[in-house]
């Protein structure tokens, strides 16, 4: 007998393939994407995201999920390699529009944290 909640969450994942949003719905995903800083750098361990070796790509979204749970922060989203494992959680902004194209690297890009909603945008050009 199949239990509502596994049907949810089949449902949840179909539905999260066809429109290009990971399963939970709080990342936008960018395949073959690397994640970059607002001013398009790569970022650096300890100071723009955590790095993970060694974990499953859920694990890695599970990290960032429970980053501002634990420990107070926000994550902004996760960059993730399936082939080597790696996980970087990102605790600063990453700028959509400043991704690098990286063949096996997916960029996935947090849109609601927690139950608290925090959205980023780069700030307001300078008035004249």
């Amino acid at each position: 007998m199949w239990r509502i909640s596994t049907i949810s969450s089949l449902l949840a994942a179909f539905l999260s393939l066809l429109s290009g949003s990971d399963a939970s719905g709080d990342f936008e995903i960018f395949t073959n994407y690397a994640c970059r800083t607002s001013q398009g750098d790569r970022g650096r361990n300890g100071r723009e995201y955590i790095l993970y070796t060694g974990v499953s790509k859920h694990k890695c979204a599970r990290k960032c999920r429970d980053y501002h749970a634990m420990l107070g922060n926000a994550c902004f989203g996760y960059e993730y390699n399936h082939a080597s494992r790696r996980c970087e959680v990102w605790k600063e902004p990453i700028d959509k529009h400043r991704l690098d194209y990286k063949q096996g690297l997916n960029c996935y890009v947090r849109e609601v944290i927690g139950t608290w909603r925090r959205h980023w945008s780069p700030p307001a050009a300078p008035a004249p």
